[in-house]
């Protein structure tokens, strides 16, 4: 069982899955114990007359280490983008937006105020929730 091949599979799934915005499923296919346990395999099967040798062994904690950091700067990354975009989000206030609504139809109005839940950030236009994603264009309002 060579952990270096599977450490570099891992590495290419953390790559795609970050890419599509779910680092976390790449971190539960391999973490730490996991790699603990292969490694803990390997040692209990190799071959008596000829070991794993020490660099072997310890470019292989490298690799793990390196990824399981890298998972944790995109998380940081991740989180200060989320609150880079709530932060901005609250611009919005005051804001004449027009949006698309769930039923295609196009609304306009003076965003009333700015609400998070969870990771989903909305905007009140006219009484009515909207998530953020569905304005199309923001602008001073206008004066009757």
């Amino acid at each position: 069982m060579d952990i270096a091949a599977l450490t570099s599979a891992a590495s290419n799934q953390t790559a795609s899955t970050t890419n599509s915005g779910n680092s976390n499923d790449a971190v539960s296919d391999l973490g730490m114990d996991q790699f603990l346990k292969l490694l803990t395999t390997q040692l209990a099967n190799q071959d008596p007359l000829e070991p794993m040798k020490d660099t072997d062994f310890i470019a292989q904690m490298a690799s793990i280490t390196s990824l399981e950091q890298m998972n944790k700067f995109t998380n940081v990354i991740e989180s200060g983008m989320n609150d880079q975009y709530t932060v901005a989000s609250q611009a919005y206030l005051g804001k004449e937006v027009t949006m698309n609504s769930a039923g295609g139809v196009e609304i306009k109005g003076v965003v009333d105020s700015v609400s998070k839940s969870g990771d989903v950030i909305q905007v009140t236009v006219n009484g009515v929730s909207y998530d953020i994603k569905e304005i199309l264009k923001v602008e001073l309002p206008t004066t009757n």
